[in-house]
């Protein structure tokens, strides 16, 4: 009589073969995941060089249309006392409310100008009453050093006791949905300063930053040559509120001046705010320095530079969005007197409308040549 034979069953895995599949997982993991970020990058870089992109045909159809770019900051078209416009009834601000209609804000720029002709472009106060003096004037001495040159400028005030606070309406880009408005051609994915949509100290912020600013010609002729450390000749420097600059007077050549470049949206806890270049942007020009600074006549003129001053301080390369003082030893962090990228190099777009990227190791001279847009010198081998 034969038997059934019964199938025989495996046991369960042991822990020898569970740990080795746990670690050949880990493994695969390890290998595709560099691989999935290196991927998840390119992606983010390729969309900030797009922008850029956006940008700079934005600034070109604008150009084509009004024959000149948008004033730096201040008002537009500029005219005599361009300067002034706070109780104005047009927009006051930066560059980018100007490029608006060409960026397919038309709607947004048209509420703005709506906005402006009825309640004017800056906030209205009501002032408080004045406090009594409670002892002597107080000078404050500040003292900073970028880019290895030092600028001391005094403020002086004078304490009071009582009085009381005024009241503040907000107008223009001070007034929502402007100055909170999520541009979507302003922020680069790959920078985590702050996050997508995150307003910074009550402000939309962004990762672009224009260079047509230090240079441009208050005077209108042209006659200007910046390629030193100095004031405009021939005139008082006017810093972020020089008049509007064209092409024509961009002899180095629309595709070697640098137009468009990235900061981070937040550094040292400060905004790069969209609508308000004059602002913390400092790429080409230093945010205001006070009314009447004192400037170190070793490394710079003794004029004062109470609407910024020229820079062409070198990049940074994925600093750590962190306060830059104190910051840990051996580390980068983020300078706000600085531009930075988020990437291993500084994506920037040309006056051409090109975009490049620039190297980290790019020496300083060939980066300050390719800001300043008539110095007349060549570039040297490592911009290629």
């Amino acid at each position: 009589m034969r038997t059934r034979a019964f199938p025989t069953f495996r046991s369960a895995f042991t822990l020898v073969e569970i740990l080795v599949v746990i670690a050949i997982l880990a493994i695969l993991i390890a290998l595709l995941l560099p691989a999935t970020q290196r991927v998840r990058e390119a992606a983010n870089r390729t969309q900030c060089q797009n922008q850029l992109k956006q940008l700079a045909t934005a600034a070109h159809s604008f150009h084509e249309a009004n024959k000149s770019l948008p004033s730096y900051f201040g008002i537009y078209p500029a005219k005599s006392g361009w300067t002034a416009g706070a109780g104005g009834k047009t927009p006051f601000g930066g560059w980018l409310i100007w490029l608006l209609p060409y960026l397919e804000q038309e709607i947004l720029y048209s509420d703005l100008v709506a906005e402006c002709a009825t309640n004017g472009n800056y906030p209205t106060t009501t002032p408080g009453t004045p406090g009594t003096p409670s002892g002597p004037p107080v000078t404050t001495t500040t003292t900073i050093t970028v880019g290895g040159h030092t600028i001391t400028y005094t403020t002086t005030s004078t304490p009071t006791t009582g009085g009381t606070s005024g009241s503040t309406t907000n107008n223009g880009i001070y007034k929502d949905p402007w100055k909170t408005y999520n541009f979507p051609f302003g922020r680069c994915p790959s920078d985590l300063s702050a996050q997508p949509g995150e307003i910074v100290s009550g402000w939309a912020v962004t990762n672009y930053l224009a260079n047509w600013n230090a240079w441009a010609d208050s005077s209108g002729t042209g006659s200007d040559v910046f390629g030193t450390w100095s004031p405009k000749l021939g005139g008082t420097f006017t810093g972020y509120y020089s008049r509007p600059t064209t092409f024509a007077k961009i002899s180095d050549g629309l595709a070697s001046t640098v137009m468009f470049g990235e900061g981070y949206a937040k550094c040292q806890n400060q905004p790069r705010i969209a609508l308000y270049t004059a602002s913390y942007h400092n790429f080409g020009i230093t945010s205001g320095l006070g009314t009447s600074p004192t400037v170190d006549s070793t490394s710079f003129s003794s004029n004062p530079f109470g609407y910024g001053m020229p820079n062409t301080f070198m990049f940074q390369t994925q600093p750590e969005p962190r306060h830059y003082s104190p910051c840990p030893a051996g580390r980068t962090c983020c300078d706000r007197m600085l531009i930075q990228t988020p990437h291993s190099s500084m994506n920037v777009a040309l006056f051409d409308g090109s975009v490049r990227s620039v190297d980290a190791t790019v020496s300083q001279q060939t980066w300050s040549n390719a800001l300043w847009p008539r110095d007349g010198q060549a570039f040297d081998i490592d911009w290629q």
